[in-house]
C-alpha cells in the first residue's frame, strides 16, 4: 500500500495522466494466462520519490487575479536571483543574463522577437534587481495563448550566444555611465548612499569595523570588470540555476483565459528544483558614528541623502503598514504631506526643489502589478534637494534635526497623521492605512534613528563643504521669503548649533566617475 502511494504521489506531482479503460467480453472463453500472477508495477525510483517530496513541500508560488473588464492579460514571472547573488569578481551577470533574455530566443532573434511582439500589440520588459530577475509582459486578450508560449520560449529557451553578450556588456557598460534620467543630483546622491549604507568600509574603511560586504553594494549593472570578466559560460550555468521551480513567482492578471494559467502552470512545473534554501544576506556593516560621502561635480546647488539599514524588515512584518504610513508623512514625493518640504521651504522660505523620504517601497498591489521588485534587505533613505548653495550647511543641519525629531516624537498630531493615511490609500495601499498613530510612533522608535548615519552630499566645491563639516562650521540659513518670524528665526537659531558628530576621518570626497567601479 505504501508503495502505491507513493507511486501515486509521483503521478500527480509529474501532472494529469491519461487513463484508458477495457471491456471484457463475458462469452469469452478462459484464457490459461488469466490464472497468471499481475506484475507489480515498478516501485518509483529515488529521483522520483525525492521529486514528489519536493513538489508537496514546495508548490509553484503563483499569483492570479483574472478579470473580463480589463483590456488585456499581463503576465509575470519572477526568478529568486539579482545582482546580490553576483560572485565576486563578476559583477554584473545577473544583469546580463536579463538583457539576454530580451535578445531572443533559439529559433527567434532579437529583431524577429520585436517584430512578433509589434505583431501582438504586445510588450515585454525584462529587468535585473538586487534580488530577482522579473519578465513582465501585457498583451490583448485575443493573443494571450500564442503570447504565452512566446513567454515561455523567451525563459526556457534564450539565445546565449557569444555575440548577443557582447552586445549586452556594451549595452550595461553604457548605462553604468549614461546620465540619470531624473536629474543627476538626485539620482547620483541616492545611489551613492545606498553604496555607502551596504558596503561603507570601501569608502571609510576606518568607520565600518562589523560584518561583510553587502551584495546591494554594487549597482545592479554591475561594475566595468565584472562585466568583462563574465563568459557565456558563465551566463548559462546562471540560467540554470536560477530556472527552478521553489525559486520561481507566476503571475497573471488581468484578461488571460484560463487555460492559459493552466498552460503557464504546467510549464513552470516541470523544472527542475534547487540545490537547498537560498542562504540569507548577511546584515550589512554599521557605522561607528555618522560618515559624509561628499560626491564634487558642478552644480549650482547641493542634494542631500542621508539613510541606514533597517534589520529584519519585510512587507509581512507586522510594523510594516505603520512605517508606510510614517515614510508618508514624513516625506512623501509631490505628495499633498510632505512635512520635510514643508519644514524647509513653507515654513522658512530656504530655497528649495524638491524632497523625497524612502522607507519601505510601495506596496498593496497585486504582486504581478506591482511597480517594484522584490528585496529581501531594507533600508531607510531621506533626500533633500536640490538647495541653493548657501544653504547647504545649514539643511544638513535641519534634515539631522527633523530626523532626530521623527524619531524621537513620532507623527505629533492626529490631523498631520490623518493626510498622510488618506495619502497611503491615495496611492493603492489601502491595506496599509489602518494602523493608529500609536502604533505608528511606536514603530517608528523601534526600527528608525537618528544616530550612526551614512549621509551623501552632491554638490561643487567638495573638499571645502566637507572641511566646513569636520569644523563643524555653522551657516545660518539664507532667507528667500520677506519676511521670516521671530519664532522661526530662534528655532533655526537652535538649529544652527545642532552638532553635526562627523569627524575629519568619516568624510571623504569622490568624483562622480569613482563611483561606477565600485
Amino acid at each position: 500500500m505504501r508503495a502505491l502511494l507513493l507511486a501515486l504521489l509521483v503521478v500527480a506531482a509529474a501532472g494529469p495522466a491519461c487513463v484508458t479503460t477495457q471491456q471484457v467480453d463475458p462469452d469469452r472463453s478462459p484464457d490459461p494466462r488469466d490464472d497468471l500472477p499481475e506484475l507489480a508495477a515498478p516501485a518509483p525510483s529515488p529521483a522520483e520519490l525525492k521529486r514528489a517530496q519536493l513538489a508537496a513541500e514546495h508548490p509553484l508560488a503563483t499569483v492570479v487575479a483574472l478579470s473580463d473588464a480589463e483590456p488585456q492579460a499581463e503576465l509575470r514571472v519572477v526568478l529568486s536571483t539579482g545582482s546580490a547573488d553576483d560572485p565576486a569578481g563578476k559583477e554584473g551577470i545577473a544583469g546580463l543574463l536579463a538583457r539576454l533574455l530580451g535578445h531572443g530566443t533559439e529559433k527567434l532573434t532579437a529583431a524577429e522577437l520585436a517584430e512578433t511582439l509589434t505583431r501582438m500589440s504586445a510588450t515585454l520588459d525584462v529587468r535585473a534587481d538586487k534580488d530577482a530577475i522579473a519578465l513582465t509582459g501585457r498583451v490583448p486578450r485575443e493573443h494571450a495563448a500564442a503570447y504565452a508560449e512566446l513567454l515561455l520560449d523567451v525563459l526556457l529557451h534564450p539565445r546565449l550566444t557569444a555575440e548577443e553578450l557582447d552586445r549586452c556588456k556594451d549595452e550595461q557598460r553604457a548605462q553604468l555611465r549614461e546620465p540619470p534620467r531624473d536629474g543627476p543630483e538626485s539620482s547620483m546622491s541616492r545611489a551613492t548612499l545606498e553604496a555607502l549604507i551596504y558596503g561603507g568600509a570601501t569608502f571609510v574603511p576606518g568607520a565600518f569595523k562589523e560584518g561583510a560586504r553587502h551584495g546591494y553594494a554594487h549597482a545592479t549593472a554591475g561594475t566595468p570588470a565584472g562585466i568583462d570578466a563574465v563568459t557565456i559560460e558563465d551566463v548559462r550555468g546562471l540560467h540554470e540555476r536560477a530556472l527552478v521551480r521553489d525559486r520561481l513567482v507566476l503571475g497573471v492578471a488581468g484578461s488571460a483565459p484560463t487555460a492559459l494559467v493552466a498552460r503557464l502552470t504546467s510549464a513552470l512545473e516541470a523544472l527542475p528544483f534547487s540545490d537547498g534554501e537560498r542562504a540569507p544576506p548577511a546584515p550589512p556593516a554599521q557605522p561607528d558614528d555618522n560618515v559624509l560621502v561628499v560626491v564634487e561635480t558642478p552644480t549650482a546647488g547641493a542634494t542631500i541623502a542621508v539613510g541606514f539599514a533597517l534589520a529584519d524588515l519585510a512587507r509581512a512584518h507586522a510594523d510594516y503598514p505603520a512605517l508606510a504610513v510614517a515614510m508618508a508623512w514624513l516625506s512623501e514625493h509631490r505628495a499633498p504631506v510632505d512635512h520635510v518640504l514643508d519644514a524647509a521651504h513653507t515654513r522658512r522660505g530656504v530655497g528649495l526643489g524638491e524632497c523625497d523620504a524612502q522607507g519601505p517601497p510601495p506596496t498593496g498591489q497585486i504582486a504581478c502589478l506591482a511597480p517594484g521588485l522584490p528585496r529581501r534587505s531594507w533600508h531607510f533613505s531621506s533626500w533633500v534637494g536640490p538647495v541653493e548653495r548657501k544653504s547647504r550647511l545649514f539643511m544638513l543641519r535641519q534634515t539631522l534635526d527633523e530626523l532626530d525629531r521623527f524619531v524621537r516624537d513620532g507623527i505629533p498630531d492626529d490631523e498631520s497623521f490623518a493626510r498622510a493615511q488618506a495619502a497611503v490609500q491615495a496611492s493603492g495601499q489601502r491595506a496599509l492605512a489602518g494602523a493608529t498613530r500609536a502604533d505608528v510612533n511606536a514603530a517608528i522608535k523601534r526600527h528608525l534613528r537618528a544616530d550612526r548615519l551614512s549621509l551623501v552630499v552632491v554638490t561643487d566645491d567638495g573638499s571645502a563643504f566637507a572641511a566646513d563639516v569636520a569644523a563643524n562650521k555653522r551657516a545660518p540659513p539664507v532667507y528667500l521669503a520677506p519676511k521670516v518670524d521671530k519664532a522661526r528665526r530662534g528655532e533655526d537659531a537652535r538649529i544652527d548649533a545642532v552638532d553635526l558628530r562627523i569627524a575629519a576621518d568619516h568624510v571623504v570626497v569622490v568624483k562622480p566617475d569613482a563611483l561606477v567601479g565600485r
